[in-house]
């Protein structure tokens, strides 16, 4: 049981001193013991050991230090006055001169503050002066106020308010409940009891207690049902809140028990992120995930997740067999630019919020990359990654692969349904490439799922709720798409929260030599300073992925394409003119889908449409399925199936090559 002592001036109203004790015991009995002590009591072999003191106002406060080891531990015994205490002063008229009579003239003082400070300002109060009781300076009075002590009022005055003794102060219980950490339910509920039993000016204390209760329980709630061990620190690394798994994990029964520089090494610690570490604790293999917050750019505090390995490998293969990972963090992306260190840098303080986020940029630069990296970067990197193009599908089969559907809903369903991408995503991140590109009817129904967050699969009559972080990316003008009636107004606002507009190449020229080396390793060293000219001077249309490619020729042919070295760049051939005949469209379309083309992604139909249409190329979408069918059979393409694109082979590649050196030689 812990000890407090109680330091009164003096034992001359023992009376008043047990209503303290007792108020005290109100909140804190069972667990603290509370003495009492008189300071002209003490002498030079006085010497008091307890875990905390309170020491009332007519106590001088230096000169406690002789008889206390830990200075740090007294606190001022604040008062406040009951609460029906006011509603008597009210009564009285107003313009009255009112003595007030306590034990003592700063006690009274401290009652008529007590007072101002709750606004009463409409009689006139004066503290009575025992020393001054026989002279004639109180005959006028005929109203008195006292806390508790009427037998102290002079005789003459037969208007006697007694509001009671003053009890303890919200701020004072407050303190020693977490001075002694006593903060747990019973001694809460005590103090909650407390405070609606005392009139103080400032509710908005009382009212942060409550409220902060509140969310402490609702956090303790919320992460208890989950079987991770969650610990929250602040930047000194002390801890603030640490869940029953993560109590259990350090074998501690409070927070305040952890000490975790004892198992965390300290190089761990000093890292500004640190995701899916291993470390090994009481002999079992952990994933150690910690998270920065931020107020705006100072560092606050940090959250800290620790899971077991053993299981988190099972579920993590589950998700790589269905390839629902994110592969890439933010520090895999390539960049020495000021305006990517900008973009990254927002990217990452939003990562671990649950807003919707909307990417941004042109084919090639990289969206994708930025989505895997703010999912592994957020709370749910352990969850799945579901990623999926929205252009690359037909309406139909779009809408049967984001919400699934029941059996027998359709033609050619599975005889047992099948669960949608947003089933599958659950608790993870979903991300929609190509947003700008589903139909209406589509974007109706997904702006329902963002709204209500459930889904309703086809042919089916109930709805599903679900729990998803949405990452969308276009390459579209969303804002003009909705003047224009394409593209719901409702639809963007609710994607248009974290927008981040991913710069292309052209705008980022100091990365350029930099991803090239990246993509070349030791062989970047034979690019002349020549050839790095021309890839300083070119537009890079095609952005990373066209980078990509031109590393993937320089490996293979140990030159530049012929395109960039004689300034016949594809971007500007495509806008010449163009007759309709066969193999010149053959050609352009070669040239278009060699520049969209990497290592292991290639362009959609759709994409591949857009773009010919931006360069005065017009066909339908049947002529250009035929078109690449054609070619593939003849070898100059492969179509890949899903988001997988369609990819240029080294036939096609030759084809272009030779075409060249007609123009070239």
């Amino acid at each position: 049981m812990k000890k407090v002592g109680i330091i009164f001036a003096n034992d001359l109203n023992p009376t008043a001193m047990k209503f303290i004790k007792d108020d005290l015991d109100s909140v804190f009995a069972d667990y603290v013991e509370f003495i009492l002590y008189y300071y002209d009591h003490f002498d030079e072999n006085t010497v008091l050991d307890n875990d905390a003191y309170l020491m009332a106002s007519e106590v001088p406060f230096q000169l406690l230090k002789s008889y206390v080891s830990d200075y740090t531990s007294i606190f001022e015994l604040e008062r406040s006055l009951p609460k029906n205490a006011l509603e008597k002063i009210l009564t009285i008229p107003e313009g009255t001169d009112v003595l007030v009579v306590n034990d003592g003239y700063e006690s009274s003082k401290e009652v008529i503050s007590a007072y101002s400070r709750l606004g009463v300002g409409h009689v006139n109060m004066v503290p009575y002066d025992f020393e001054l009781r026989d002279t004639d300076l109180y005959d006028g009075f005929t109203v008195a106020i006292t806390p508790g002590e009427p037998e102290l009022v002079p005789s003459h005055i037969t208007n006697i308010i007694d509001i009671g003794y003053r009890k303890i102060g919200f701020n004072t219980m407050y303190l020693l409940m977490k001075l002694l950490d006593l903060d747990f339910n019973i001694i809460n509920r005590n103090l909650f009891r407390h405070i609606q039993t005392i009139e103080e000016p400032n509710t908005a204390f009382h009212d942060n207690y409550v409220f902060s209760f509140l969310k402490s329980e609702l956090l303790n709630k919320i992460a208890d049902m989950d079987n991770k061990a969650i610990l929250l620190i602040d930047r000194y690394f002390r801890p603030i809140f640490a869940n029953k798994w993560a109590r259990n994990l350090f074998n501690v029964s409070t927070d305040r028990d952890i000490h975790i520089q004892d198992y965390i090494p300290q190089d761990f610690l000093n890292e500004h992120e640190t995701h899916s570490s291993i470390i090994t604790l009481n002999g079992t293999d952990y994933y150690y995930n910690r998270f920065t917050f931020s107020l705006m750019d100072e560092t606050i505090g940090y959250f800290i997740r620790f899971q077991e390995r053993s299981v988190l490998d099972a579920v993590s293969s589950k998700n790589q067999e269905k390839g629902y990972v994110a592969r890439h963090q933010f520090h895999d992306i390539i960049y020495r630019s000021d305006i990517m260190d900008d973009l990254i840098q927002r990217a990452g303080r939003i990562a671990t919020s649950d807003f919707t986020v909307l990417l941004i940029g042109e084919s090639g630069t990289g969206k994708e990359l930025i989505a895997q990296s703010i999912h592994n970067a957020s709370f749910r990197n352990n969850a799945p990654f579901v990623a999926i193009n929205c252009a690359a599908l037909p309406e139909t089969l779009l809408e049967s692969e984001l919400f699934g559907y029941d059996a027998g809903a359709f033609t050619g369903a599975r005889s047992k349904g099948k669960n949608g991408l947003f089933e599958q995503a659950n608790h993870g991140t979903i991300f929609l490439d190509e947003i700008g590109d589903i139909s209406p009817k589509l974007q109706a129904q997904l702006l329902r799922v963002i709204q209500e967050k459930q889904i309703m699969h086809i042919g089916g009559d109930r709805l599903i709720d679900i729990d998803v972080r949405l990452i969308t990316a276009t390459n579209k003008n969303l804002e003009q798409a909705v003047r224009e009636g394409t593209f719901r107004q409702d639809l963007y606002f609710r994607l248009n929260v974290l927008t981040f507009r991913i710069p292309p190449l052209r705008r980022r020229k100091e990365d350029i030599l930099l991803l090239m080396e990246h993509f070349l390793g030791s062989e970047y060293r034979s690019i002349s300073e020549k050839d790095r000219r021309i890839l300083m001077d070119y537009d890079w249309p095609g952005n990373i992925r066209e980078i990509e490619n031109v590393s993937v020729y320089f490996h293979a042919f140990n030159c530049l394409p012929e395109y960039l070295t004689q300034n016949s760049f594809v971007r500007s051939d495509l806008k010449k003119p163009v007759t309709r005949s066969s193999s010149q469209l053959e050609l352009t379309l070669l040239k278009l889908i060699s520049v969209n083309t990497s290592s292991c992604h290639g362009i959609g139909r759709s994409a591949m449409l857009r773009l010919l249409r931006d360069n005065d190329v017009r066909i339908s979408d049947n002529k250009l399925r035929k078109l690449l069918s054609d070619l593939e059979s003849r070898g100059y393409l492969h179509i890949n199936k899903g988001r997988g694109g369609t990819m240029i082979t080294d036939k096609g590649l030759e084809t272009l090559k030779a075409e060249a050196q007609k123009f070239h030689p």
